[in-house]
């Protein structure tokens, strides 16, 4: 009885060793890559081209007849983005030729999103003063009355792409709509101020012609 318990507490205490072994043992560094599908797959990134993600497949997904995992290759257009085992990450839709160059920031973002921020950067960037002064010229040289029609022919004008005054980004049509349209906004918006100043200041003229006349 005793030299068993003594076996028993023997073989409990080289199960704890070994136990113990293996959570000491770090992990090994694993990369993954995201796809455009949203599957994400875990492995050891060994090239990136142009064209396409060499990887090695993390050796727990590998078949225990192979000896080694062998080589995998995907198409670059196929992985969205690289997420390394340090840390940082790689966005590879950008390589993708559907991609244009200067827009790799709007990559991940639909196309509302990026309607939007066309809209919020025409709001930061567009900020041309001849609509304004063009109306008020007008309007104070013809009067409000015969003044209205060209108010009404500038506003309706859109933003002449030379006058976006707009980043890079314009090479995105879904960026450039919304750019656009809040471009085109905002000189309407200018251009009826200049309208209204200019028949403000007739306003105050008219009124002090008649104070004038009153005394």
């Amino acid at each position: 009885m005793r030299y068993r318990l003594l076996f028993l507490s023997c073989l409990a205490s080289l199960l704890l060793v070994a136990r113990f072994s293996r959570a000491q043992q770090p992990a090994l560094p694993t990369d993954v890559l995201l796809l455009t599908s949203g599957q994400e797959i875990r492995c050891r990134v060994l090239t990136i081209t142009p064209d396409e993600v060499s990887y090695l497949p993390r050796p727990d997904s590998v078949s225990p007849a192979s000896a080694r995992p062998d080589t995998l290759h995907l198409p670059v257009a196929t992985v969205f983005l690289v997420r390394y085992a340090n840390g940082t990450h790689e966005v590879l839709a950008a390589h993708s030729p559907s991609v244009r160059p200067g827009t790799e920031p709007l990559v991940g973002l639909s196309r509302a999103q990026r309607q939007q921020l066309g809209r919020l950067d025409a709001q930061r960037y567009y900020h041309q003063s001849g609509p304004y002064w063009a109306a008020f010229g007008t309007t104070l040289y013809l009067g409000p009355l015969l003044g209205l029609a060209p108010t009404i022919g500038i506003s309706s004008v859109p933003v002449r792409a030379r006058n976006l005054a707009a980043p890079p980004l314009l090479a995105d049509a879904d960026y450039a709509h919304g750019y656009q349209q809040q471009a085109n906004r905002r000189k309407r918006g200018r251009t009826w101020a200049g309208y209204g100043t200019a028949t403000g200041v007739y306003v105050v003229l008219f009124a002090a012609l008649l104070a004038s006349l009153s005394h």
